[in-house]
């Protein structure tokens, strides 16, 4: 029922403001995926009323990527980001609307210019790598790749992670470097062959990539 939930929301922001959002925000981490769309959708809802919460704005956003309408998305995203210049969430989103309403480019300067501001965070150099790689700027997206590998020596999760990345969109040889790396530590050795395989064949270097399927223990071996 979003619209009673929209009218307890306003109740809640009436009588406690920021703390009811802040508290909202706790608890939506338990909500199923349907769940937090729907507080999403009535949060929306109250932008004006509460104009001033970069919160409520950033839920706008939200809801309105999800309808289908980026550039009323990217404008409710500006009004957050207006608000509250710091909202990392609001900052990654604006990246994925200007791309979505057609300019790559700018998502990428926007992007170039939160890593460069902000070079230990995770999430703006991952988003980088994913627009990096979605525009076909392979190599861009291979040097990037091992600022992060560089950045998280320990994180051999997150580096398998981005070689998964960088092998879907077809960047083979920065896959190449990090799955030699987690295999020389022994990191998930039948994984990690049966994907350097896979980066072999883009490459079409085929009695490389038979070497590795050879090579792959366990349930997936061949037989």
């Amino acid at each position: 029922n979003t619209a009673a939930a929209s009218r307890h929301l306003d109740r809640l922001l009436s009588a406690h403001g920021e703390e009811a959002l802040g508290r909202l925000v706790t608890q939506a981490r338990g909500l199923d995926a349907q769940g937090n769309l729907q507080l999403v959708e009535a949060l929306a809802q109250l932008t004006d009323r509460y104009p001033d919460q970069a919160p409520l704005w950033y839920a706008r956003a939200l809801w309105l990527e999800h309808e289908k309408q980026p550039e009323p998305a990217l404008d409710a995203t500006e009004r957050a980001l207006k608000l509250m210049p710091r909202h990392e969430d609001a900052l990654l989103l604006k990246a994925q609307l200007l791309y979505e309403t057609g300019e790559p480019k700018k998502a990428l300067r926007h992007l170039k210019k939160l890593v460069r501001k902000y070079p230990q965070a995770r999430r703006p150099r991952i988003a980088y790598v994913r627009m990096l790689l979605a525009t076909g700027q392979l190599e861009q997206a291979g040097e990037q790749l091992t600022v992060m590998a560089e950045q998280n020596p320990q994180d051999l999760d997150l580096r398998f992670s981005l070689a998964l990345l960088a092998l879907e969109a077809g960047a083979s040889e920065a896959a190449e470097t990090q799955l030699n790396v987690l295999l020389a530590r022994n990191y998930r050795p039948d994984d990690i062959h049966l994907y350097l395989a896979q980066a072999a064949e883009q490459k079409l270097d085929m009695d490389g990539a038979i070497d590795h399927y050879l090579k792959v223990g366990g349930p997936q071996a061949i037989r």
